[in-house]
């Protein structure tokens, strides 16, 4: 049996997603659930709106470090701690881009301009590094984590989409040198590896 015909055979492995008409309904345990809805031609999660769309992927803020993830074709709806999310996209073959990039001192921080693909995203950081946030072409970027810190050693991560694909951008900061990866992912490649890690790694059944 090819992988594409097990996987296929094996949606069935989800009994506990129900579809109430827009509404998709996970309980993850006794005690709790996740509701998804549809309004128009966006998802929210539990009310909040998705952090990051594209095509059939839709992707919830984080919350308690972890985040669901709709597969809008398919209906399958799968939770990740952000560990597993991070570890997943950083995975993936993609296409690693060189930004230019320059750093400003302000007086709430730093500011860090980058331009790649004909992107403009700005990175602001408290001087403490505590507080990080971020914005593509003037939009807040939502689906980010950290920053992740142990000593003097700091990691950045921010997704979202542009362009038909998915954009991840990490900056680390090391005893105050900063190094900035940002490269591009192609949303049918991480589609694919949601499934088969979940049917995996979370089930057992690959």
């Amino acid at each position: 049996m090819s992988r594409k015909e097990q996987s296929e055979g094996k949606r069935i492995a989800f009994p506990f997603i129900i579809l109430l008409g827009t509404t998709y309904l996970r309980r993850m345990n006794k005690r709790e659930e996740v509701r998804i809805e549809k309004k128009g031609n966006r998802i929210t999660f539990d009310g909040i709106e998705e952090a990051l769309s594209i095509n059939e992927i839709h992707i919830s803020e984080p919350k308690d470090r972890r985040l669901h993830i709709l597969l809008d074709g398919p209906g399958l709806i799968i939770t990740l701690t952000e560990d597993e999310f991070i570890s997943i996209a950083s995975s993936l073959k993609g296409v690693k881009l060189k930004p230019l990039y320059k750093t400003e001192i302000s007086q709430i921080g730093v500011v860090i301009r980058l331009e790649a693909d004909s992107l403009h995203v700005i990175v602001v950081m408290d001087w403490s590094l505590h507080s990080i946030f971020s914005n593509v072409d003037g939009e807040r970027i939502r689906l980010d984590f950290g920053p992740l810190c142990e000593y003097n050693d700091c990691i950045y991560y921010a997704f979202f989409s542009k362009n038909n694909w998915i954009y991840m951008l990490k900056m680390r900061s090391v005893d105050g040198q900063m190094d900035v990866e940002f490269r591009r992912i192609s949303p049918h490649v991480l589609k694919n590896e949601l499934v088969f890690y979940t049917l995996g790694n979370k089930f057992g059944l690959l």
